[in-house]
């Protein structure tokens, strides 16, 4: 076995190019640290084919499933440019965590985890013999999470937040007034993204007859949400002198488009806007009649659907942890079995965990430390081993947040989502939502499982709600008004615009009485409600045959009764197990799915009394109906996102 030192030795300025010694290197390099080489085509393998984001196909030159994918260079080759390429190929490849460059020179390590910023980790050749640089490559190969960013976007979105307040307040205490320091409050809504700022100050200088043109690029992200009010603020922007009449208008838009600089790749839309120009109206290159705010083109402008009362209260973002309180479930399991010095089970405060890549990939066995948002920090400190990993883990950093009631109340998550806890308290099962993912999926979760902020969850447990949300139309919906995000454009879901936006088939909806949730009808009041309730059933048996075949795994109760039972695999169906993912499942959409899915849009759509609904009907008739049933239904409310002004948790102020 060859000795790092050796390996050094034998790869400082080796003569080798870049093809030919990029396999050995990386042999040589599995060596020295004691892990497995490439040899299994289907979860790690050299030269995995890759359909490339906005190009043809292309090769990793090595990748692990949901562990790294790996780029070679030439000796003093550009790394950045090969950083580029691995990300166009991230979505093909199952989007792993990590991914690296190597001139081998130079390994550099890039964090990709969902929701969280990138982080470089770079480890010189000449260095490579150091314990803690060959602990961190053996992490790259067997235990990637060790690279977590322990700062989420939201963290960082939260720290410029909060240096945004500081400098605000720091000219007014200087004597300033609040209005000339914040001189667009009122103007562009809480919540939105800075450069909605700019947008605002370019359509004051319309306005002023200042400018008579104007052109901005944005993430794709102003398109929708609090974002979207700049946009819908410039096309009801008169243009001095032609009086009240005329108005502004995006004359030229191209609404998602890749951008990829420094190795970050986002998607943008690039918008101009003002008195137009003699050549028309274009949208991503073709000629349109109008553009809208949300920078689609056409009659059916969603920008006017309007939250619904009868879906509020519903739809939760799960909890934002802001800490190390998840943990393995071995663990867990451990200290269910331990005493507390007040007679009380740690069970009281450990519970299972989901996120959005146990619903795409495989149940993680992830368990999470949840002292609600009531338990004093003495009564929390009687759980001993749950409250000792969080004093340890969670406090010294919750100690240094901006945020004054995270910072006191370090012991609990930074959002308990009161309301959440409150409406699913009163179901036995929920449905769930990833709130980022390829494919928009809806699965069951026991109410004893907590979600994790990446889930949207709905707090009904009846088949027919799961069915409505999981047909082509709700999807068709959802999509139209989703953002997208990452570097694989996923479309996101969110409770204001994709779910209490969707008008549900009449006598169907979710929460009829606004705030009092109702039971939808029993079985015989409706001729609709079975044949839905029993398609949805029939396609969520379905997939869970798939995902585990019965004689596949084991079924083990969990040590808490009433806890969902653990599914493990038998050791010789383990690997082909791992593979069965329900992002896989749609990857591959085979027909028993289709005609699964086909089934319970056909009962959906007579729910809405579609007569003529067929699977080739296009989602822009869909669209256009289901508008104008959310104008119908909000009958004397027209107001837009912005008219219902929600706490964190989901419940109306």
């Amino acid at each position: 076995m060859r000795t790092p030192a050796e390996f050094i030795a034998l790869w400082r300025d080796n003569p080798l190019s870049e093809r030919a010694g990029a396999q050995p290197f990386f042999l040589d390099l599995c060596e020295i640290l004691g892990v497995a080489k490439p040899g299994d085509p289907e979860n790690y393998c050299f030269e995995r084919g890759a359909a490339r984001t906005g190009a043809g196909r292309g090769w990793a030159d090595v990748w692990k499933r949901g562990c790294f994918a790996w780029e070679n260079k030439a000796p003093g080759g550009h790394l950045g440019e090969a950083l580029k390429q691995l990300m166009t190929y991230a979505l093909a490849l199952d989007n792993p965590p990590l991914l690296v460059v190597c001139d081998r020179r130079t390994i550099e390590i890039h964090t990709h985890f969902t929701g969280t910023p990138s982080e470089a980790h770079v480890i010189r050749l000449e260095e490579i013999g150091r314990p803690e640089n060959l602990a961190k490559l053996r992490a790259v190969f067997d235990h990637p999470a060790q690279f977590r960013p322990r700062r989420t976007d939201r963290d960082i979105t939260l720290a410029a937040a909060g240096r945004f307040a500081d400098l605000a307040g720091s000219l007014e205490r200087r004597g300033h007034d609040p209005r000339q320091v914040a001189h667009y409050d009122g103007r562009v809504p809480g919540g939105a993204d800075l450069v909605c700022y700019w947008f605002e100050k370019a359509r004051a200088q319309l306005e002023a007859g200042k400018a008579q043109r104007a052109g901005l690029v944005a993430t794709q992200a102003i398109r929708k949400g609090a974002n979207r009010t700049v946009l819908e603020r410039i096309l009801n922007t008169p243009l001095p002198p032609q009086g009240l009449e005329v108005k502004a208008r995006i004359f030229n838009a191209w609404s998602d488009e890749p951008w990829i600089n420094d190795g970050a790749a986002v998607r943008v839309s690039l918008v101009c806007f003002g008195s137009g120009e003699a050549g028309g109206i274009s949208l991503d290159g073709h000629p349109v009649a109008t553009v809208n705010a949300d920078l689609t083109a056409g009659e059916t402008d969603l920008t006017r659907a309007v939250r619904l009362r009868e879906n509020i209260a519903t739809c939760f973002q799960g909890p934002v942890k802001v800490g190390a309180f998840d943990i393995p479930g071995e663990l867990a399991r451990q200290w269910l079995q331990q005493p507390n010095p007040h007679g009380r089970p740690n069970g009281d405060v450990l519970r299972p965990w989901a996120n959005g890549m146990d619903i795409t990939r495989r149940p993680s066995d992830t368990w999470i430390i949840d002292f609600g948002g009531e338990l004093s920090e003495a009564e929390a400190a009687l759980y001993e081993a749950p409250f000792a990993y969080v004093l340890a883990h969670v406090k010294p950093e919750r100690e240094r947040n901006r945020r004054a009631l995270r910072a006191r109340y370090w012991w609990r998550h930074g959002e308990v989502m009161p309301g959440m806890r409150k409406a699913l308290a009163r179901v036995p099962r929920y449905i769930a939502t990833p709130r980022v993912a390829k494919h928009r999926l809806f699965v069951w979760l026991y109410s004893a499982v907590l979600p994790d902020s990446r889930l949207y969850v709905i707090a009904r447990d009846d088949d027919a709600t799961c069915g409505i949300l999981h047909s082509r139309i709700h999807e068709v919906w959802a999509l139209a008004n989703a953002s997208r995000h990452g570097v694989g454009n996923d479309p996101t879901y969110n409770a204001a615009t994709c779910f209490e936006t969707f008008p549900f088939p009449p006598g169907l909806q979710p929460n009829r009485n606004a705030l009092t949730p109702t039971p939808l009808p029993q079985a015989g009041e409706g001729p609709q409600f079975p044949a839905i309730a029993e398609a949805a059933r029939r396609l969520n048996a379905l997939r869970q045959n798939w995902l585990n075949p019965p004689e596949w795994v084991e079924r083990v109760p969990e040590i808490v009764p009433g806890y969902p039972d653990r599914l493990l695999p038998k050791p010789e169906f383990a690997a082909e197990l791992n593979r069965r993912t329900l992002t896989n499942l749609y990857n591959a959409r085979p027909a028993w799915l289709d005609q699964a899915h086909r089934q319970l849009d056909a009962a959906v759509a007579a729910a809405y009394g579609w007569d003529d609904y067929q699977p080739a009907m296009p989602d822009a008739e869909i669209l256009r109906r289901l508008l104008a049933l959310n104008r119908q239904l909000a009958g004397g409310f027209a107001g837009g996102p912005e008219d219902w002004r929600h706490s964190s948790d989901g419940w109306p102020r």
